[in-house]
């Protein structure tokens, strides 16, 4: 934090910049990241009082299972776009049983 107010940002706004501008996560696992975040939460409103009540976007999410991602959606939504078509179907399978195989994902990477 200390950083911070040498840079002229108060404690509150620092909090709120380091979880909306800085901190970017992915979990495997959506009790980690329910933990992780309600932590770094508590954490930023030792510094801002009014961080829960500001309503903050975060850049926190966990992996879900691909399955809700059918691909006659993706057919119908994305027909005329071929390449983004190919890359979700590419994701989706990659992600689809992410919450059972977690960090051994071998995502492949797209344009």
């Amino acid at each position: 934090m200390v950083i911070y107010e040498r840079c002229g940002y108060t404690q509150e706004d620092a909090a709120e910049q380091i979880i909306t501008k800085i901190l970017f996560g992915l979990d495997i696992d959506k009790r980690a990241f329910q933990l992780a975040y309600f932590t770094l939460l508590m954490k930023a409103r030792q510094y801002n009082r009014r961080i829960l009540s500001v309503g903050i976007r975060r850049n926190l999410y966990f992996i879900r299972d691909s399955s809700i991602l059918s691909a006659v959606v993706i057919d119908q939504l994305f027909q005329d776009l071929p390449t983004v078509r190919t890359d979700l179907f590419t994701l989706a399978e990659d992600l689809r049983d992410a919450t059972c195989f977690g960090s051994i994902i071998d995502v492949t990477m797209v344009d």
